[in-house]
């Protein structure tokens, strides 16, 4: 990495550990996920890191034996073998060999740029904030980092062997996610949360509020929205929203109705405020979009 960001270390590592550091080019960091340092550590008992912060860089590192210990947003995670940890350098970190076992070997790589801060906070909303989970299956990500070490180990790097990095990367990322999307959807919905997503997918042209739902199914109004954020990632406003866009989105495609017609038929009654919202999920007004759409028909 090449920007220099103050920070405390010591490099307490047996001689098998293995450092690989890469030097993307500017072309690679504007277009890819890129790889910037990757390796496997064999820590003892005096190794750590301390970070204040500020770094551009996201460091998700694996344990395959011993343990280790990350400090985080005013968290302590404890790593074991199975244990892995996603965190953003941009935020002050502490990371060390738990000195009560003495060792600590990990598999890890830094990397930024590309998709990755969407797949990053993906991953942070599914594990409700925190930034340790577990992967029941070591040899994918093991494998995967391994290939990075291969790869960059060779210093003769080509720009074949740069797209395929970035797609081991994004491998990475996916396999982080979908363990976690695994483990939440192998809970059992309750079945108020089932009945309350078909309720407002049905009614989203009335007027559905936190409390109407509440009273609904006689829950306390802010355990039921944290219920709801739970299984769905969403609060239910903001799932009443994406309902009523994507309803919105369907209207701009099929017909030729105005902009005012689509937000009053969609249950938002200021036309404002609906391109504010659709500007907002889009990125692109609804008039842009219903152009672009009609654009690209054969």
């Amino acid at each position: 990495m090449n920007e220099f960001v103050p920070f405390n270390y010591e490099l307490d590592l047996s001689p098998n550990s293995v450092w690989i550091k890469a030097i993307p080019t500017p072309s690679t960091k504007d277009r890819f996920v890129y790889l910037q340092e990757c390796g496997e550590f064999y820590s003892n008992s005096r190794h750590f890191t301390r970070r204040k912060g500020g770094l551009q860089s996201y460091l998700l590192e694996y344990t395959l034996a011993g343990e280790g210990v990350l400090e985080y947003e005013g968290q302590v995670y404890s790593l074991k073998a199975g244990d892995f940890f996603w965190i953003d350098c941009v935020q002050p970190q502490y990371y060390y060999t738990n000195p009560k076992v003495g060792s600590w070997h990990t598999i890890w790589a830094h990397f930024y740029g590309g998709n990755s801060e969407y797949y990053y906070e993906q991953f942070v909303a599914l594990n409700n904030g925190k930034h340790k989970a577990t992967l029941d299956n070591s040899v994918s990500i093991n494998s995967l980092i391994q290939e990075l070490i291969r790869i960059y180990d060779n210093n003769e790097v080509n720009t074949a062997d740069i797209i395929f990095s970035s797609g081991i990367l994004t491998m990475i990322m996916a396999e982080c996610i979908n363990a976690l999307n695994n483990k939440k959807l192998s809970e059992q919905m309750p079945q108020c949360i089932k009945d309350a997503i078909h309720y407002i997918s049905e009614n989203h042209t009335e007027n559905i509020t936190l409390e109407l739902l509440a009273k609904r199914y006689s829950i306390n109004k802010y355990h039921f929205q944290k219920l709801f954020k739970r299984y769905t990632n969403y609060t239910p406003n903001q799932f009443l929203i994406m309902t009523r866009l994507n309803a919105a989105k369907e209207l701009l495609r099929t017909t030729s109705k105005n902009i005012s017609e689509i937000s009053y038929e969609v249950g938002i009654q200021s036309v404002n405020h609906f391109i504010n919202l659709f500007k907002r999920q889009e990125g692109l007004t609804p008039q842009t979009f219903r152009n672009m759409w009609y654009n690209n028909q054969g």
